[in-house]
């Protein structure tokens, strides 16, 4: 059993890889597979998330296939109603991933340690209300925008998918932590650190090649 769970961990890793690409180099010509990815994605989020609410109040085991199996079949389903209503289903997707994405840059600035609860609920408010505006400016503004998301939402996808395999390079991690805190005169999170450069770098060569072979 803990074979299976672990091959079916490394399987979801290389998904997110894969989509990771996909999204950020081609996310703009492959508009609706981008967005039917996306959505499988958002799917496994939710179902994710199913599954912790589950664990945490009804009493179900917080490990095993259906950790697995739960977030597989919202993926399907999230993903089906992409592909049939793509162009609706756009900025629900976006939105999402844009959220996820801050929600999660919050985390690793430190926004969200110790905290009130109230403070944390301001927090996700803001996080989901930039997400929508961002998310509706993509579809009004189509192109450009687009490629912007994507690119950089790509970027993020590989990072939340290698974010725990880098780390275990703890020479490196120590190597880039100390360079970060000659260079800035900062003690900012590693974590934080390497995950924003690698997005960076992504974001900006996905940007680039979709922008030169979108015509």
């Amino acid at each position: 059993m803990d074979n299976i769970v672990t091959l079916a961990g490394h399987i979801v890793t290389l998904m997110y890889i894969a989509f990771g690409v996909i999204i950020c180099f081609w996310g703009y010509k492959l508009f609706k597979l981008s967005v039917t990815v996306a959505g499988v994605l958002v799917g496994y989020w939710t179902g994710s998330f199913v599954m912790l609410l589950l664990a945490r109040y009804a009493g179900f085991a917080k490990t095993g296939v259906g950790v697995y199996i739960v977030p597989l079949v919202f993926a399907i389903v999230f993903g089906a109603l992409a592909f049939a209503f793509y162009q609706k289903a756009f900025i629900v997707v976006v939105a999402a991933i844009i959220t996820r994405i801050l929600i999660r840059s919050a985390m690793l600035a430190g926004f969200l340690e110790d905290t009130d609860f109230k403070i944390r609920l301001v927090v996700y408010g803001l996080c989901i209300m930039v997400a929508v505006i961002v998310a509706v400016g993509c579809f009004l503004i189509q192109k450009g925008a687009i490629i912007f998301v994507t690119a950089f939402g790509g970027a993020a996808l590989i990072w939340m998918a290698v974010v725990k395999y880098v780390f275990r390079l703890t020479g490196f991690v120590d190597f880039f932590t100390n360079l970060v805190k000659k260079i800035f005169d900062t003690n900012i999170k590693p974590s934080g650190a390497i995950g924003g450069l690698l997005i960076l770098g992504f974001g900006i060569a996905g940007f680039i090649v979709q922008l030169k072979h979108s015509d």
